[in-house]
């Protein structure tokens, strides 16, 4: 769909987030439901995907100059790198950080606030839940609560 001529590598998040075009849908289908996978792609380093099963979006993630901000329903919010596997070919292989980088997330949620190229109601949900999480990381009880339950979370 989208089609680059020159890659842009720009810091201006505001240009980074308005060259953000819509490169591709694909259905993958399973036993019991099919899932929407959307790719948007900027003029630089930034790649957005979302995933939709029955019109709910059940995981997103940005990479965004190389950090990556991702949520899905069942862990929440995590963020990492990305990173070139030359034992798989050169392709990007996800490392996720042990403890989430807000940093990471509050550069993601600019981005995402200026983004004209999508639906703005998907944009608002995934905010949400970067900035839910936000909110809530820095109080006490939460970081109480982590350390209780993240040790048995499975890697």
């Amino acid at each position: 769909m989208g089609e680059f001529k020159v890659p842009l590598y720009n810091y201006d998040m505001e240009v980074l987030a308005k060259s953000l075009k819509l490169e591709s849908i694909d259905v993958i289908k399973t036993s019991s439901v099919d899932i929407e996978s959307h790719w948007y792609r900027a003029a630089g380093p930034a790649d957005l995907y979302f995933w939709k099963s029955n019109s709910k979006i059940v995981k997103h993630q940005v990479s965004l100059f190389g950090q990556v901000v991702e949520w899905n329903e069942f862990d929440g919010v995590k963020t990492g790198y990305v990173q070139d596997d030359d034992e798989n070919y050169g392709s990007d292989v996800v490392c996720f950080d042990e403890e989430v980088n807000e940093v990471v997330i509050q550069q993601v949620v600019d981005f995402l606030s200026q983004v004209p190229a999508m639906d703005a109601e998907i944009v608002k949900n995934m905010i949400s839940h970067y900035e839910f999480y936000n909110r809530w990381a820095s109080t006490w009880i939460f970081r109480v609560l982590s350390g209780i339950f993240l040790p048995f979370r499975k890697k």
